[in-house]
């Protein structure tokens, strides 16, 4: 994922500028390029009496954990870059070490409604990019797997290369329910009721996105899907929350209004996924929100690529994020193998019934190649 990308393209995904977007060196030895030999986290300075933080929606409890994540580097380092649940922070140099680096992080732990393998504790997942001082590329990417409770105590730990962390995936069922790490299957806020019974075989999964900024509005009605993938600027990002038992049907498309296609899939024989992202009109050259002509906005985010409905219309998406396309393919993959459906049966709202364009599409898009690997 990381070996060939220029340091201009990383500049654009990681926010800072750089002088060398035009600049091609020779190509360096990979035996001196700068690797990253260690990675590891620990328990930073903890206050007794952790602060908790009201998010606005939900009405949620986490506690803030401090920690401290160290990283070692064979050769020589531009930069080594640490990114978490939205943080993206540059390493400093620290320790006896001359090439070791050092972030502190403030780890968000969901105190009221996560339920994990371990009570009260939480995997979280820290991303780490180092750029070579000579070539000024990135020269090598590692992910830093942990979980941790509401006390900052690590309970489990692993380094995983990018090619580890893409094949690698922990979710399983457990009742009929996902388990793994972020993963939560309870919340107070969620009024998502199930359907009937869901009926086997399974047909299809189909895709969707929730129009919103987090998954807290999606899940504010009894209608709804089985699977909601979180994404980074309201929630956390990639948490996949399961609304409703896999034995239990969803409510997640019609059976016969607005339907277009795959007549034979129905709430009682499909599973829903929702993924968090707004939609967007370009039009004139301008962007606006929700497709409905809202005011401009000059703030571009990362965005899907165009797909342009019947009436001509040039619509976009928000582009997914690493964690929400990890989580998306490692659950997608696992509901594939439970219920033995098809790679041609991941569907799209918009293939079933009358949607904005992409709205699923967009989904399928960023991750059908990760489904398609290994098979």
């Amino acid at each position: 994922m990381a070996g060939n990308k220029s340091i201009f393209e990383f500049a654009e995904k990681f926010g800072y500028e750089s002088p060398w977007d035009s600049w091609f060196p020779e190509k360096q030895s990979a035996s001196t390029r700068a690797k990253i030999t260690e990675a590891r986290i620990e328990k930073a300075a903890l206050n007794p009496f952790p602060n908790f933080i009201k998010s606005e929606p939900p009405k949620d409890s986490y506690v803030i954990v401090p920690v401290i994540i160290k990283v070692g580097i064979y050769g020589e380092a531009s930069r080594v870059i640490i990114s978490s649940d939205g943080q993206t922070k540059i390493a400093s140099k620290g320790g006896s070490t001359v090439n070791t680096y050092e972030a502190v992080f403030n780890v968000r732990v969901q105190k009221s409604f996560i339920k994990t393998d371990q009570s009260n504790a939480q995997g979280v997942e820290f991303k780490i990019v180092v750029t070579d001082s000579h070539s000024k590329t990135v020269s090598d990417t590692r992910y830093l797997k942990t979980v941790m409770d509401t006390r900052g105590n690590i309970t489990d730990s692993e380094n995983q290369t990018a090619n580890e962390h893409w094949l690698n995936c922990n979710f399983r069922l457990n009742n009929h329910f996902l388990a793994g790490s972020n993963v939560a299957t309870s919340r107070t806020d969620s009024l998502v009721k199930p359907g009937g019974t869901l009926k086997t075989p399974v047909k299809a999964i189909v895709l969707h996105r929730t129009v919103g900024t987090s998954i807290s509005g999606a899940i504010s009605h009894s209608k709804g899907t089985h699977f909601y993938v979180e994404g980074g600027r309201k929630g956390k990002d990639g948490e996949v929350f399961q609304a409703i038992s896999l034995k239990k049907s969803s409510n997640h498309i019609f059976d016969t209004d607005d339907r277009i296609g795959h007549l034979d899939v129905k709430t009682d024989n499909s599973i829903g996924i929702e993924v968090v992202g707004l939609a967007y009109l370009k039009k004139d050259g301008k962007y606006y929100k929700n497709v409905t002509g809202q005011p401009e906005i000059t703030s571009v985010p990362p965005l899907s690529k165009e797909y342009v409905d019947i009436n001509g219309n040039k619509n976009y998406w928000d582009a997914l994020t690493e964690a929400q396309i990890k989580s998306l393919v490692c659950l997608v993959k696992l509901l594939m193998q439970e219920f033995s459906i098809p790679s041609d049966m991941i569907l799209t709202h918009e293939e079933i019934q009358r949607k904005t364009a992409g709205e699923g599409q967009a989904v399928k898009d960023a991750i059908f190649s990760y489904l398609m690997a290994d098979q």
